[in-house]
């Protein structure tokens, strides 16, 4: 019996992740190519408070806020702010090592592609993509998240991927198998 409690424990133990997002926060949308141009978002447009969004984790977590982290029970959660184009090629490599889940929220192809590019090598097998506007851009496949993720297959045939589930009104998800 207390095996069984022993062993349960350090498997809840381990299931605590990291998450880490990535947002411009203040400064929104930079719109880095003529192909994300879209008539309802423009530089600036669809920005967010990191101060607020940081309390509203430790509230909703339990957490405690240290810096740029909220260190919850489950796991910390980091935010870090600025353009994926400018923070991610800055990011320690070693910082992420695994992708369990990756929600894409960034509506354009270009911050996208670089996303997806980052992580290619830190994905595993039952690694899911949900990319929360898929169908933006009238659903076109060359344009958006979808062109993206449409690129990023091509590119990566190694990588096999199938549909998983919608996500909300405008998303979708896939499953790396």
């Amino acid at each position: 019996k207390s095996n069984y409690k022993n062993n349960f424990h350090q498997k809840k133990e381990s299931m605590k992740r990291n998450f880490f997002g990535f947002d411009n926060f203040e400064t929104g949308f930079i719109i880095l190519s003529n192909k994300d141009k879209h008539p309802n978002w423009t530089d600036g447009s669809l920005n967010s408070d990191y101060q607020k969004t940081i309390k509203r984790l430790k509230k909703f977590t339990g957490g405690k806020i240290i810096g740029s982290k909220v260190l919850t029970k489950y796991g910390d959660i980091e935010l870090i702010k600025g353009n994926v184009e400018d923070t991610i090629p800055n990011l320690d490599k070693n910082k992420i090592k695994k992708i369990s889940v990756a929600l894409f929220d960034l509506d354009l192809g270009e911050p996208t592609s670089i996303c997806l590019e980052f992580i290619k090598d830190k994905l595993t097998n039952g690694s899911i993509l949900i990319f929360d506007d898929y169908y933006g851009f009238k659903s076109s496949e060359e344009l958006g998240e979808r062109y993206a993720f449409k690129n990023f297959c091509e590119k990566n045939p190694e990588l096999k991927f199938r549909e998983y589930k919608d996500y909300g009104i405008d998303g979708k998800s896939f499953i790396l198998t």
